[in-house]
Formats: structure tokens, C-alpha cells, sequence
């Protein structure tokens, strides 16, 4: 025979209060690694003429557009698993001998040719 709710423990948790108490440990464990990753400052190799990393990531629309100009192919987007913030934003994969057409293209002003 079971237990009554008269004769159950108050100290006992019920199966939905325990559920209900595992799901908010896991947001919560969740959400601090979300704010951290966030906090997280990034280090990739930019396009020629790249603003310091905050302002680009700022002023960067993710165009493509450097990478489309690029005629050696030496550019490509962050992808997503790298970086939540930098994510579709320029990097360099290989060596870039400078020819700055990526620099012309660019809509944004996140690269400049003053730098």
C-alpha cells in the first residue's frame, strides 16, 4: 500500500519539485557559461586596415564583401562555433600580401586604409 499525503514526510521532494529544481540548476549553470563566453575577448587575425577588435566588431556588418574581393581566397567568416561575437566576421587564414582590395569594399569603415 502507498503512503497517503498525511502520512509522507514533509521532507520528502516531490518528483515535480525536483525536476523543477534541476531545470533552474541548469539554466543557471547554462546562462553563467553563456555571460562568460560573452566576456570572452576574442583573437583573430584581421583583414589589412582592421580598426582595433571592438570597434570592428562594432562597425562590421558581415557583408562578405572583403571576402568576395580578396583574389587570393586568404579571407573567410568566424564561424559560430568559434565565436558567438565574432561570428560571419572577417579573419585571415593565410599570408596576406596586402593588397588592400578588401579595404576598398568595405561599406562599413571597419577597414580603413589609414591604418
Amino acid at each position: 500500500m502507498g503512503m497517503s499525503d498525511r502520512d509522507r514526510p514533509d521532507s520528502l521532494l516531490t518528483r515535480r519539485a525536483f525536476v523543477g529544481l534541476m531545470g533552474k540548476g541548469a539554466t543557471a549553470v547554462a546562462l553563467g557559461g553563456f555571460i562568460r563566453l560573452l566576456g570572452r575577448e576574442d583573437h583573430f587575425l584581421r583583414p589589412p586596415g582592421a580598426l582595433p577588435e571592438g570597434e570592428f566588431l562594432a562597425l562590421c556588418i558581415r557583408c562578405d564583401r572583403c571576402r568576395d574581393a580578396c583574389p587570393y581566397g586568404f579571407i573567410s567568416p568566424v564561424p559560430l562555433i568559434e565565436s558567438v561575437i565574432s561570428a560571419g566576421t572577417p579573419r585571415l587564414l593565410g599570408y596576406c600580401p596586402r593588397c588592400r582590395h578588401c579595404i576598398y569594399v568595405c561599406p562599413s569603415g571597419a577597414l580603413r586604409n589609414d591604418r
